[in-house]
C-alpha cells in the first residue's frame, strides 16, 4: 500500500473551509419546512470543518500522490524486449 501524503493547508484555506462548513450547518439550522436531500448538508460539513481544524487535507494528499505516480510512470517505455 502506498504511503499517503498528508497535504498541509494554509491559514486562509483553513478559514475558508471553516466558513463553508459552518454555513452548511447554519443553513439547515435556520431553514424551515421539508428538507429532503438538504438534510445531508451537515454530514457534508464534517469534512471541511475537520480539515480546517486539523490543518491537513488527506484527500488532496492522496490526489497529489496519485498524480505524481502517474506522471513518474508515464516516462517509462511501454515496449518489452523478447528474448
Amino acid at each position: 500500500m502506498d504511503n499517503m501524503d498528508m497535504s498541509r493547508i494554509s491559514l486562509i484555506h483553513r478559514v475558508n473551509r471553516a466558513i463553508i462548513g459552518l454555513a452548511l450547518i447554519t443553513y439547515i439550522h435556520f431553514s424551515s419546512g421539508f428538507l429532503g436531500p438538504l438534510a445531508f448538508l451537515p454530514l457534508l460539513a464534517i469534512y471541511p470543518l475537520l480539515t480546517a481544524t486539523l490543518g491537513v487535507d488527506p484527500a488532496a494528499g492522496w490526489v497529489r500522490s496519485r498524480l505524481a505516480n502517474a506522471t513518474a510512470g508515464s516516462g517509462k517505455s511501454q515496449t518489452r524486449t523478447i528474448g
